[in-house]
């Protein structure tokens, strides 16, 4: 019996690691371009679009991360389990360094539904804005940013130039570099 709890242990802790490494809901569940573009060019907001919305619907111009030095891109949704088992750590990591790190992060959900993207912000007390649900594709982050799977977390700045990204460095490691550059 001690041998089935120590194994059960060990495989949730080895979940853990490998979800907040690099391993994440695959593309299949959502829609994904195979040729990456840079954003560096045109700028993030131009990129993202005029508005952005926050959990409850209202919506914020996009020029509101203009004097951020970081913005956390976070490609995630509700159905995807390493996003929820992420999300909590990322909601801690915001409230604590969102003015010291002069950060903002932008859900780009890839949930099924606008209904379900508020449902997952509100569940899971998202305090940042998000890309409309009905512009998500239209901005091509997912294609800029060559996502192939969520949790994707991006750290850029506002010319959309990647400063760290989870597919070097996994979700939880963003979060770590970037608390080192604070």
């Amino acid at each position: 019996m001690r041998k089935v709890i120590v194994l059960s242990c060990l495989a949730t802790v080895f979940g853990v690691v490998l979800a907040g490494s690099f391993i994440g809901c695959p593309e299949e569940h959502y829609d994904v371009v195979d040729d990456a573009e840079e954003v560096a060019g045109e700028g993030l907001i131009d990129a993202i679009g005029p508005e952005l919305v926050d959990a409850e619907g209202n919506t914020t111009s996009s020029d509101a991360l203009a004097d951020k030095d970081y913005v956390l891109l976070y490609f995630s949704a509700e159905w995807c389990p390493p996003c929820r088992q992420f999300t909590p750590e990322l909601v801690d990591f915001y409230e604590e360094y969102a003015e010291a790190g002069n950060l903002e992060v932008v859900l780009i959900s890839v949930d099924h539904s606008e209904s379900e993207m508020y449902e997952y912000m509100q569940g899971y007390d998202m305090n940042w804005l998000a890309v409309p649900y009905d512009r998500r594709e239209e901005s091509g982050l997912d294609q800029d940013y060559s996502v192939r799977g969520v949790p994707r977390l991006v750290a850029v700045d506002i010319d959309g130039n990647i400063i760290k990204d989870s597919d070097q460095y996994g979700p939880v490691g963003v979060l770590e570099e970037l608390v080192e550059s604070f």
